[in-house]
C-alpha cells in the first residue's frame, strides 16, 4: 500500500506536535510532583508514592491514547513508526527548550506552593484534631452514662409495663 510523502509529511508534522503537547503535560505533572513534596524528603511516604505512581501511569496511558488517536485520524488506524519517532521527537523537542525554562519556573513555584500549603495544613491539623479529641470526650460520655442507665435498670422495661402496653 502506498502512501504519499504529503501525508507522511503530516503525520509526523502532527505527532511532534502532540508530543509537544505530551511535554506540556509532564510539565504539569512535573509541578504536581512538587507541590507533594516528591523532589524533597517526604517522597517516600505511602500516599505520595501511590500519587507518582498512579501520575507516571496515567501519562503513559494518555501517551498510547494520543498515538493511537493520532493514528486514527491521520493514517487510517495503520501503525507508522514514523508517528512514534515524531511523538519522541516533538517531546525532546519541548522538554530540552521551553521545557527547561518551564521547569525551572514550576520548581520554584511548586516550594513555594509546598511551604504554603504545609503552613495552611499545619494550624488546620491541629484544629482537627482539637475538635476531634472534643468529639471522642463527649462520645465517651454518652457511653458511660448509657452503660450506667443500662447496669442500674433505669431503660428497663418492666413485665407489667410491657403487659400494658398489649392490652
Amino acid at each position: 500500500m502506498e502512501i504519499s510523502q504529503g501525508l507522511l509529511g503530516a503525520l509526523f508534522s502532527l505527532s511532534a506536535v502532540t508530543g509537544a503537547g505530551l511535554g506540556v503535560l509532564w510539565s504539569l505533572i512535573r509541578l504536581l510532583r512538587g507541590i507533594c513534596g516528591a523532589d524533597r524528603r517526604g517522597w517516600h511516604t505511602v500516599p505520595v508514592r501511590i500519587l507518582l505512581t498512579g501520575t507516571d501511569v496515567l501519562f503513559g496511558v494518555l501517551c498510547g491514547v494520543a498515538l493511537i488517536l493520532l493514528l486514527y485520524y491521520v493514517n487510517d488506524g495503520q501503525f507508522r513508526l514514523l508517528a512514534v519517532l515524531g511523538l519522541g521527537c516533538g517531546f525532546f523537542a519541548w522538554y530540552h527548550t521551553l521545557g527547561r525554562l518551564l521547569g525551572a519556573l514550576t520548581d520554584r513555584l511548586s516550594a513555594w506552593l509546598h511551604a504554603a500549603l504545609r503552613r495552611l495544613s499545619v494550624p488546620l491539623a491541629r484544629r482537627t484534631g482539637c475538635m476531634v479529641r472534643r468529639l471522642g470526650k463527649a462520645c465517651r460520655a454518652v457511653s458511660a452514662r448509657m452503660h450506667r442507665r443500662r447496669s442500674t435498670g433505669g431503660c428497663r422495661e418492666t413485665d407489667a409495663n410491657v403487659q400494658d402496653q398489649t392490652e
